[in-house]
């Protein structure tokens, strides 16, 4: 059993047995020691032991936050709290190579993968230093003043404050990134923070809080507890979010787990952002270049194993190209190397778990006993691993469970149509609206469809394409509020407006005169 991450700053092994939580600035374990394994994606052994964070821990957690944001000084330390993130960044570029390596073996993504999102995190985290908040009426916001019909002598000011505690929970797909789109935006507006990751795959957001945000900041204002399942009844994020000084929620996971959070926040009416699932579109239009569309159908569907809400899953092509377009897909498919996430040969690694591989194989299994076609044209993986091959599935498929349904893994549906606006309306027809993409040589052709599909990003001529001031977030089933940019701030942020009028004098000019 492995308890302990790769060789990080200066080589220290770091353990995470039974002290994984972060607590008001030190390391504990959990209040009844209680602990939850986590398997490796490659082969099924024992990856680590992590706490447990029961209610009582999260009670703890919750308290020194709320005491930190009661305090004051952590929102009035801009340049601490911006300090800190730009530090942060610097210290995961450092440590790159670490962090890439504990997290291609806690999720099961290539390490080129995991590098990347490494890099992203650190890039996000200066992104977000550059917008700390300086807050208060002495940085407020001057607005016009009134019309002059209004014969007012008055002006308007609006002071930006942070919300308070804010509860992050976050999923097991991208555990770095996902932390850092969340709290890098907390810390920038002031906001004590819990952070809650998934206990499939937390060992890089331990190591992060634990050894380099942590200790840069105040003590309360960066916590994490450990454990799970996510929103299990009786441990720590259920009272999470049971608790009335917990003031914002911001969640990325299932719908399942979105209308939880939304149901546990009604009694405070407490707001919240929710990302939650996503059964994308790729459209290929017939003036589409084939072998481009081709590779961005596959990016769409075999980043990080199809375990992305955003995966462009359906695959939508205009009748003329559709079987260029399928015999391309098929023989990049064949060309996948699925295998262990640190061999260097691989280009797509396991799933997270081994549910998570039952369920997409269960998917495909019912596919095939629906009778549409099936093909998976890589090389099967060898070993213990929990793997799913690239999987193409076509036939009539309209209506079915793989094609409405959102699977989750590298399974890639595909259907022609004839009119551009069949396409929107395949599209469309989903009770999810997060992300889709469009191929065309035509920019207004393009620029129609983009405009007409129900989603909160469009891609054109480009797959999951991001950068950190690129907004992020989805319509309809798969959520609100958004990431990225100066927009994922909003979640941790509240507005006062401050109308001031002359004091009053009681006589001789402009002496007060009541208004009733």
């Amino acid at each position: 059993m492995q308890r302990c991450s790769a060789h990080l700053r200066h080589a220290a092994r770091r353990c995470f047995a039974t002290t994984s939580l972060y607590i008001d600035g030190a390391v504990s374990a959990a209040s009844d020691h209680q602990t939850v394994k986590t398997h490796s994606p490659a082969d099924g052994s024992l990856l680590a032991e992590l706490s447990d964070a029961s209610a009582a821990d999260a009670g703890r957690a919750v308290a020194a936050a709320a005491r930190c944001h009661a305090e004051g000084a952590y929102f009035r330390d801009g340049a601490a709290r911006k300090y800190a993130l730009e530090r942060a960044a610097h210290s995961l570029r450092n440590e790159t190579a670490a962090y890439a390596t504990l997290e291609a073996r806690d999720c099961g993504k290539t390490l080129k993968e995991a590098a990347g999102d490494v890099a992203y995190c650190a890039d996000m985290l200066d992104y977000y230093a550059g917008l700390t908040l300086e807050g208060g009426l002495a940085h407020a916001e001057q607005r016009a003043p009134p019309p002059e019909a209004y014969e007012l002598d008055a002006s308007c000011k609006i002071s930006t404050y942070p919300i308070g505690v804010a509860c992050l929970i976050t999923p097991w797909n991208y555990p770095l990134v996902q932390a850092v789109l969340k709290l890098a935006p907390a810390v920038a507006a002031g906001c004590p923070l819990v952070l809650k990751p998934s206990p499939l795959a937390s060992l890089t957001c331990v190591d992060f809080i634990q050894h380099i945000l942590g200790p840069l900041l105040r003590p309360g204002a960066c916590n994490l507890l450990t454990g799970g399942p996510p929103l299990s009844e009786d441990r720590g994020a259920a009272a999470l979010l049971a608790d009335p000084h917990v003031a914002v929620c911001s969640f990325t996971g299932s719908s399942t787990g979105g209308e939880a959070v939304l149901n546990a926040g009604a009694p405070f009416a407490r707001p919240s952002a929710l990302e939650l699932g996503g059964k994308g579109a790729l459209i290929i239009l017939d003036d589409a270049d084939v072998e481009a569309a081709s590779d961005h159908a596959l990016t769409g569907i075999l980043a990080c194993a199809g375990q992305v809400c955003s995966a462009t899953s359906r695959l939508l092509i205009q009748r003329p190209l559709y079987d260029a377009v399928i015999e391309r897909v098929v023989a990049k498919m064949a060309t996948v190397q699925v295998g262990a996430p640190l061999d260097a040969t691989t280009t797509m690694g396991p799933l997270v778990s081994r549910t998570q591989q039952e369920r997409v194989l269960g998917f495909i299994d019912r596919a095939r006993r629906a009778s549409l076609d099936v093909r998976q044209p890589a090389a099967p993986a060898s070993g213990a691993g929990y793997f799913v091959g690239p999987t193409l599935v076509t036939g009539e498929l309209e209506g079915t469970e793989i094609w409405r349904e959102e699977v989750f893994g590298p399974v890639l549906c595909a259907l022609p149509f004839e009119r551009d606006q069949d396409a929107v309306a395949l599209a469309n027809a989903s009770p999810f609206g997060l992300a889709h993409a469009v191929f065309s040589a035509d920019e207004t052709r393009a620029a129609t469809c983009a405009d007409a599909l129900d989603a909160g990003v469009v891609w054109v001529n480009a797959n999951q394409l991001l950068w950190p001031d690129t907004p992020f977030g989805g319509w309809k089933a798969s959520g609100f509020g958004k990431e990225h940019g100066a927009e994922g701030m909003a979640p941790f942020v509240r507005r006062k407006t401050v109308v001031v009028a002359p004091a009053p004098c009681s006589s001789g000019e402009g002496a007060y005169v009541p208004v009733w």
